[in-house]
């Protein structure tokens, strides 16, 4: 196999579900062993977790503390094995021609309207919308992690978007769509299950947030209006 096909396949398989996976088995198995837990059954595992938020709390903010650097290593390792440094991005966005700016305005808008879609189509009316942001921040008081926890969530959320914008840049390096194919392949998927079981709408919603974020990157050839939208949903 080509050095660079291996190296794009290590930087999805491990940058994207090795390091997820890892990371969620440590925090839930350091859960349950500070609860005395380690020999429950699956069902009794879950009923756990649903009846003690403070347990599940302390699983997701020791995954999030595993996921964040790990994958941000890995982003940043691969990256500048093929040339792409984020001081470089910033500084290309700074200098970006106002034609090209514009071009990202579109998309922007696609992705507020992706947002206001999901509510519409589950029959929620627009004026009883919160913030993602706002109903995160108040899961994770909830779950007795509070702020940290919820910062904690946003660096996992940002080194998520970064492991995006880069999939799109270094794996469409030989083949034009190879970036959104990967994340149609590898990222898309992830997102049928959920805790409740298959969600075909959450699914959806992961194929044209795939699309829109490859449509930022080509409107500006840049990797920070990727990264910047991404966020964007996740705040909204």
């Amino acid at each position: 196999m080509e050095k660079y096909h291996r190296d794009m396949l290590v930087f999805v398989l491990v940058g994207l579900e090795a390091i997820e996976l890892s990371g969620l088995l440590l925090g839930f198995l350091t859960a349950l062993l500070l609860a005395g837990g380690i020999s429950l059954s699956f069902k009794a595992i879950v009923r756990f977790f649903m009846e003690n938020p403070t347990a599940l709390g302390l699983a997701i903010f020791v995954a999030h503390a595993f996921i964040v650097p790990t994958r941000s290593y890995i982003v940043i390792r691969y990256g500048h094995k093929y040339g792409l440094y984020w001081r470089e991005q910033l500084r290309s966005l700074r200098e970006m021609e106002r034609p090209r700016l514009l071009k990202l305005l579109p998309v922007l808008a696609a992705f507020l309207v992706l947002e206001l879609a999901g509510p519409l189509i589950e029959g929620r009316p627009l004026t009883a919308l919160a913030p993602q942001a706002l109903e995160e921040y108040e899961f994770y008081v909830r779950v007795g992690t509070g702020a940290l926890g919820y910062t904690l969530a946003l660096a996992y959320y940002v080194a998520e978007g970064l492991w995006l914008a880069t999939t799109l840049e270094l794996c469409s390096l030989r083949a034009e769509w190879g970036g959104l194919a990967v994340l149609l392949v590898a990222w898309v998927p992830l997102h049928i299950l959920r805790p409740h079981g298959i969600d075909i709408l959450n699914f959806l919603w992961a194929l044209v947030v795939a699309v829109l974020l490859e449509l930022a990157w080509r409107m500006g050839r840049n990797l920070v209006p990727v990264v910047a939208s991404w966020m964007l949903l996740v705040l909204l």
